[in-house]
Formats: C-alpha cells, sequence, structure tokens
C-alpha cells in the first residue's frame, strides 16, 4: 500500500516537547482517508507561533484523545505501508517516530518519498551556502499545478496531503516532457534526470496498460553527432 500522510504541530522539534495537533493518512492509489483526527498534546498547552499557521487553538483539542489512544491504529497502518508520500516527509515521519509521545515504527523495507525535494531540484534554485536547491512551499507548487485550495484549505494536514499527492501525480503525469527539458536545457540537473527516468518507465508503463498509442519518437528526437533534440514544446499527457 502506498500513502501519503501530513501533521500539524505545536512547534518544529519534537525530541524538545513539541507534540502532533493534526495527522491525516490518505491511500495513494485510492484517494481513501485512512486517518484523519486532531490530537490533544499530551504537554503542551499553548503554541502561538504554530497556531498562527494552523490555526489549532488550545481549545480545539482540549476534548480530543492523546496520540495514544490512536498509536496502535497509526501503527497498523504504518505497518501495511510500502511507501510514503509527504511533502518534506522526514518532517513529518520525526513526529510519529522521534516524539516520546508517539513511538511509531517505519518498516525498514519501506520506501520514502518527499515530493518537496522532487519539486525543489526541478524547480527550485541552488542554495551555494547550504548545498543544495532552495526548499519551495506546498502552496506553491499546488498552485503550480492548479490545485484547488478552495475544496481544502491549506495547513490542514488534510488538506495538504492532497495537495501533496497532486502535486505527486502531476509531476509524474508529465514526466517524459520534464525530461526532455532537463536534456534540453543549459546547466542540467543530473539528478533530476535520473530520477525522471525512474519515473518515465512508469508513466510509460500505464500508457502501455491502457494501449494508448503514443509515438515516443516525438518526445526526443536524437541528432545525427548523438546530441538530444527536444522536440515536443508541450506536456504530451
Amino acid at each position: 500500500m502506498r500513502i501519503c500522510l501530513d501533521t500539524e504541530t505545536t512547534g518544529l522539534d519534537p525530541a524538545g516537547g513539541d507534540e502532533i495537533l493534526q495527522l491525516s493518512i490518505v491511500d495513494a492509489d485510492t484517494k481513501q482517508v485512512l486517518f484523519d483526527k486532531l490530537i490533544q498534546p499530551k504537554y503542551k498547552t499553548e503554541w502561538e507561533a504554530a497556531q498562527s499557521v494552523n490555526n489549532i487553538s488550545p481549545e480545539m483539542v482540549a476534548s480530543c484523545y492523546t496520540f495514544e489512544e490512536y498509536r496502535d491504529t497509526v501503527q497498523s497502518i504504518m505497518d501495511q505501508a510500502e511507501e510514503i508520500i509527504g511533502y518534506n516527509t522526514q518532517f513529518d515521519l520525526k513526529f510519529l517516530t522521534d516524539s516520546p509521545c508517539t513511538g511509531i515504527k517505519i518498516p525498514s523495507c519501506c520506501k520514502i518519498v518527499d515530493v518537496m525535494q522532487e519539486y525543489s531540484e526541478c524547480y527550485g534554485k541552488w542554495d551555494a551556502k547550504n548545498h543544495r536547491y532552495k526548499w519551495i512551499k506546498l502552496i506553491e507548487a499546488a498552485e503550480h499545478y492548479g490545485f484547488d485550495w478552495d475544496k481544502y484549505p491549506a495547513h490542514n494536514s488534510l488538506g495538504d496531503v492532497f495537495a501533496t499527492l497532486h502535486v505527486y501525480e502531476a509531476m509524474r503525469d508529465t514526466t517524459l516532457y520534464y525530461l526532455a527539458q532537463c536534456f534540453y536545457n543549459d546547466g542540467t540537473n543530473i539528478k533530476c534526470i535520473l530520477e525522471h527516468l525512474g519515473h518515465a518507465k512508469r508513466v510509460l508503463y500505464q500508457m502501455e496498460q491502457r494501449r494508448e498509442d503514443v509515438d515516443r519518437s516525438q518526445i526526443v528526437a536524437v541528432r545525427q553527432d548523438g546530441t538530444p533534440e527536444l522536440v515536443v514544446q508541450h506536456p504530451p499527457f
């Protein structure tokens, strides 16, 4: 099972005492909501800075259960997961695994996909100081692909899950086009190319399964000297 998850929290440091306020988990293939709960912190009583972003007040979670009540349910979902998708995925997983209030274990064989990293490597600017591409906020990435925030508000973990899935699927649906761009443009990001090659295999397999008549030679052609030539100027599907 592939799942996508997101959290809203009291802060940024689970090891330092910050806790989960909301956790949402969705089946990435069926879009079924597997878990979506507001959670009462066990120790934290106020979180003004986080509240200004996620709009979850102490009063909203005062009558909710603590995470302990949901631990077995969440662990059962994780035990079935073959792939975990998120936006800044390690941030959410640390709250599930490193906080003394949670104690969730992630199977070692589970694949972790960080859509923020994938998107930033394709669209972000290089940060020479930190030796990585600058992170791009989920709201910007989702709007780039036309996500409807009216249906699922931002900074609500369930809304962020569906926005993450929207970006995740949009990137893979157009992966051949972006792969062609990577080969064609100057300053090629080799890592991005290699990752998109893997995504391309999956997309082509899905296309073959649907028996679509797509001429792949229209996507990337090769000149006589062996260099790639961009043919299609718009996403082919």
